[in-house]
């Protein structure tokens, strides 16, 4: 039977595996080259491009060998050694971590175009080595839709953001958020300024109210005040009749608008655009944006926004002039309870008097302002603002049918509209003295007793108002108040400077300390220190706070310290701890005790000599008894001995060392000072001589002992054993 199966050489096989494998490599390059997404294989290790897809080569507009020749990462608008750093770390978290997903700021070869890419990294073994995949995609304009739902989101929520806080804006803040909202509105527009022209109620003339710049732009609010409206030509023209105005570029600026392109010109704006604000169909200025430079395309969502935020602008000065009386009336009170303070500033009277004229003056618009003081008898004028003051002195009780009589009498303010024929006062200080309407307003202390009057006047009839006088009453009672601080502040300096004279000419040094730092030292404080008593320097004063403050605690120590020259010096501290706004304070007291413990030190050493001198005294008293002894039987058995005996010289070498020991006793009793004086004559070297034997066991090895002799020295009457 015949076999019909076919076998195959070895050769057969490998052929057939190298066709497959051809086709399987052509399937994977079709696929790889159609597929939709950029791809790139990299070296895991390097980074360097190994292949890539057609799908890349016309995202990137590169010829093949291209890429391949090139890092891929230097094609972006990232700054070149950014890119390649950002790229190295990517792929090394893709090669570590598992893939990465990110968006890439990416860059055609040829044209230079920008697009957004989309990237995702995976590891992965090609060919049995470790490559890098890297999947783009061009995502640019998903990127631009999302930029343009946030622009909208973002112009929604700035209209939202500025139209809220116009709502319940109080009138003194609105200029303030104008500013802010022209601030806002030019860095949302990518503009170098923002600006709000006011016309005059007669649309003759405009100004610059509001302004936002940049350091791009050189715009002076000065030269914008009181422009002639006809100096603006057709541009202003059309912004009173309610259209908006666009300049791309400076010379889209019409010639027939010669202020506009001045103004432009000379404030570096090249291009702008303006939109009219109206009220009640009636345009009352417009709001600008301009940028400086270059040219700018304004789009229609700019102008959109430069309306509504107009309209609310608008809105917001409007309110503002309907509430103008009353805003104006309580600045008045804000500018008064302002100024009051520096009031309690002043020194004395003759600084007082002119601030308060001035706060005067500024609060009420008055002409002529003059301030009394009240002195016994008599008012005496301290200081005026009037072209014309009043007389330097007046007795009271004061003039008759004046206002400052009234004054005085019911001890309350007056408010004269105009001196006429026939008015009730026919004058401030003297009959027809001034001509005019004027304030008197006397400042009574607590016990309604007059302290100083003061007047303002004006020359027209009627400048004043009940609210003026209100005002007036109420710097009045701060000019009381200030004078009585004046009084207790002189009282207080006085005081002061009296515990400031005994405190610096104290003996004691006294600072005034925190934890730890020194706030107050006296000079004597520094003299303890060893510092120039003409004043503390940084210094000097952190080298007693580190003396001082290092462990600063209520009570009573005594410590050795180290001057400024490094010298030491002993003192006594005593430190008391108080509360002073809400913190610990210490206040201390230093004494110099350095002579007091040199005397201490004496008087304890001048002790142990005395009890040594004791123990001397008392040790050669018993040793002296114990020689007596020693003496007689030596001297009885010398007289029992023959002369010619052996024994004989012993005992009298015994008689003498007892002699020598007698005189040693002697010398102990004389430094005990207990024995009686008996001189004779000496011979000071010898007696010297015989000295130094006890000296050098008394005076120790580490001493060194010098004798200096003179054997033509004279004898002296003295008792031996005090030398």
């Amino acid at each position: 039977m015949r076999d019909d199966k076919r076998s195959f050489s070895p050769g057969d096989k490998k052929h057939s595996a190298q066709r497959d494998f051809s086709l399987s490599e052509e399937t994977y390059r079709a696929v790889f080259n159609t597929a939709s997404e950029g791809i790139f294989i990299h070296d895991a290790e390097t980074g360097a491009v190994l292949d890539v897809n057609d799908t890349a080569l016309q995202m990137y507009e590169c010829r093949r060998e291209d890429l391949l020749n090139m890092n891929v990462m230097s094609l972006t608008d990232l700054p070149s050694d950014e890119a390649l750093e950002r790229g190295r770390r990517l792929l090394t978290r893709a090669r570590l971590h598992g893939p990465q997903t990110f968006e890439w700021p990416a860059r055609t070869r040829f044209s230079g175009r920008s697009f957004v890419a989309e990237v995702t990294l995976k590891s992965a073994v090609v060919g049995r080595e470790q490559r890098i995949l890297a999947f783009a995609r061009d995502v640019t304009s998903r990127h631009e839709t999302q930029k343009a739902l946030e622009y909208r989101s973002a112009f929604e929520a700035l209209i939202s953001d500025i139209s809220s806080r116009f709502i319940n804006l109080k009138t003194d803040q609105i200029d303030d958020h104008i500013e802010n909202t022209l601030e806002k509105l030019a860095r949302f527009t990518s503009c170098d300024g923002a600006y709000v022209f006011v016309f005059d109620s007669q649309g003759r003339t405009l100004s610059m109210r509001y302004l936002y710049q940049n350091d791009r732009l050189s715009i002076d609010m000065e030269r914008a005040q009181n422009i002639p409206s006809e100096q603006g030509g057709s541009w202003v023209q059309r912004l009173l009749e309610g259209e908006v105005m666009i300049a791309a570029a400076f010379g889209e600026i019409p010639e027939q608008a010669p202020m506009v392109r001045q103004l432009a010109r000379a404030f570096s704006m090249e291009s702008l655009v303006d939109v009219p604000m109206t009220q009640q169909g009636k345009t009352i200025g417009f709001l600008g944006l301009t940028s400086a430079g270059a040219t700018a395309d304004w789009s229609e969502d700019a102008v959109s926004l430069l309306k509504l935020i107009g309209q609310v602008i608008s809105n917001a000065l409007s309110r503002k002039k309907a509430e103008q009386r009353t805003f104006l009336f309580n600045e008045r009170l804000r500018l008064v309870a302002k100024r009051t303070d520096e009031l309690a500033l002043c020194e004395d009277l003759t600084e007082l008097a002119p601030r308060v004229l001035g706060l005067l003056s500024e609060s009420l618009a008055a002409h002529g302002e003059s301030f009394y003081v009240h002195e016994g008898a008599h008012l005496r004028l301290l200081h005026s603002l009037d072209s014309e003051p009043g007389p330097a002195r007046i007795d009271l009780p004061a003039p008759p049918e004046t206002a400052l009589q009234h004054a005085l009498e019911t001890r309350d303010g007056l408010l004269v509209e105009g001196v006429k024929s026939g008015s009730r006062f026919a004058g401030i200080y003297a009959a027809h003295d001034r001509k005019g309407a004027f304030i008197v307003l006397p400042c009574l202390d607590a016990s309604a007793e007059i302290r100083a009057i003061i007047t303002a006047r004006s020359p027209s009839d009627q400048p004043f108002s009940e609210q003026d006088l209100e005002i007036g009453r109420i710097i009045a009672a701060h000019c009381v108040a200030a004078m009585r601080a004046l009084e207790l502040g002189a009282i207080i300096k006085e005081s002061e400077r009296k515990y400031r004279t005994v405190i610096e000419s104290s003996l004691t040094g006294v600072f005034i300390a925190s934890s730890e730092k020194i706030t107050y030292n006296n000079k004597r404080l520094g003299h303890i220190f060893g510092i120039d008593p003409q004043g503390v320097q940084d210094a000097a004063r952190h080298h007693m706070e580190s003396q001082l403050c290092a462990e600063l605690k209520q009570g009573h120590s005594e410590r050795e310290i180290a001057l400024v020259g490094g010298a030491k010096r002993w003192v006594e501290i005593l430190v008391t701890q108080v509360t002073h706004d809400n913190r610990p304070t210490f206040i201390g007291n230093v004494i110099d005790i350095t002579k007091r413990r040199d005397a201490e030190q004496q008087l304890i050493q001048s002790q142990k000599m005395e009890a040594i001198g004791r123990l001397a005294g008392g040790i050669a008293h018993d040793f002296n008894n114990i020689l007596t002894g020693i003496s007689g039987f030596a001297e009885l058995s010398l007289s029992m001995t023959d002369p010619g005996d052996p024994v004989y010289v012993n005992i009298e070498e015994i008689l003498k060392a007892a002699e020598r020991a007698g005189s040693l006793t002697n010398q102990l009793l004389a430094f005990s000072r207990k024995q009686l004086i008996s001189p004779r004559v000496v011979n000071l070297d010898k007696a010297i001589d015989q000295s130094q034997k006890m000296l050098s066991r008394i005076i120790g090895e580490d001493v060194a002992f010098e004798r200096v002799s003179d054997p033509a020295l004279w004898t002296v009457r003295m008792d031996p054993a005090q030398v």
